[in-house]
């Protein structure tokens, strides 16, 4: 199962990629697991997040004041891993579910 969006501006960005979360799981049933974007889309995401509300995984809060790189997205009942993928159309991201459970998310997540 595969969506693709675009994002309309910049300064809202989390709040659309949630918004989007939820209309594909409206769509399909489940909650998309991964976020696919080019590269530049997803340097473009690391600029524009709001450094208050990037964590670690071992959920302390980030340093502001250092560049994080995002490895995903957390959303009320749904998380994200970005992956790099050259030919989703600039401005744009795709919502995918490409896996059975959460350990198999997470098996993929570790290699």
């Amino acid at each position: 199962m595969r969506k693709t969006y675009r994002i309309a501006n910049w300064r809202d960005w989390d709040k659309q990629v949630d918004a989007c979360a939820r209309d594909f799981k409206a769509e399909y049933g489940r909650a998309p697991n991964l976020l696919a974007a080019s590269p530049v889309m997803l340097r473009r995401i690391n600029l524009a997040a709001n450094r208050e509300h990037v964590g670690k995984r071992s959920g302390e809060a980030a340093d502001p004041s250092s560049y994080v790189e995002l490895q995903g997205f957390v959303g009320t009942d749904y998380s994200l891993i970005f992956v790099e993928e050259d030919d989703v159309p600039e401005r744009s991201f795709s919502l995918v579910y490409a896996f059975a459970s959460d350990e198999d998310m997470e098996l993929a997540a570790s290699v």
